[in-house]
């Protein structure tokens, strides 16, 4: 679709309905090429009827699948990285707006650009002992945040966006906060700007 106010031509099918159809799929532009995928791509998450949350996988050899999470099951995350890296995350049931300010906190730490780079993303954590390497937040009431472009160019994007959504939870229980602020690339994503 032409986007006058932009002056770009928006692509708005995601090629979900086709792969878990099992229908090849492709974008033409004077040739066709069916889309392969080469590994594990997901957990995404859709907000289903009353039987749970749609769950939609690539596994390691690069075939769909499609599950129902209910109830309080948690969310299974795979990193396929040098060691692999597995955790579980817990879905809310709800989202609540957060304030737009808060007092200094003890210790704050600031990081940005990790644009999908998980291993980064992780041992800077480790290191800057944010978690452990069992994922548990131990920066006490410490404030993580994120300043923007952790998505569009790395391999596990979805994986590291996956951390942040969990991390959130384990630093509010522990009386800290991640604060998300988004960047110029979580924008143009969001916008569908090429």
């Amino acid at each position: 679709m032409w986007d006058e106010r932009t002056g770009y031509v928006r692509l708005r099918w995601s090629g979900f309905s086709a792969v878990f159809n099992d229908e090849p799929f492709g974008l033409r532009s004077g040739y066709y090429k069916e889309a392969e995928f080469d590994g594990i791509d997901g957990p995404y998450v859709y907000y289903g009827d009353d039987a749970g949350y749609k769950v939609y996988n690539v596994t390691a050899h690069g075939q769909p699948v499609k599950t129902t999470l209910t109830g309080n099951g948690k969310l299974h995350v795979e990193v396929p990285i040098e060691k692999p890296m597995q955790f579980n995350v817990q879905l809310r049931d709800s989202v609540s707006l957060t304030p737009s300010g808060y007092p200094m906190p003890s210790r704050l730490l600031i990081i940005s650009d990790i644009e999908g780079n998980f291993k980064g993303f992780y041992d800077f954590l480790i290191g800057n002992k944010v978690i452990d390497s069992g994922f548990n937040w131990i920066f006490g009431d410490g404030h993580l945040v994120l300043l923007g472009d952790f998505v569009d160019r790395g391999n596990f994007v979805i994986q590291v966006l996956w951390l942040v959504y969990m991390l959130e939870q384990k630093a509010a229980a522990a009386g800290g906060q991640v604060h998300y602020i988004l960047g110029n690339h979580e924008i143009i994503n969001l916008e569908g700007i090429p």
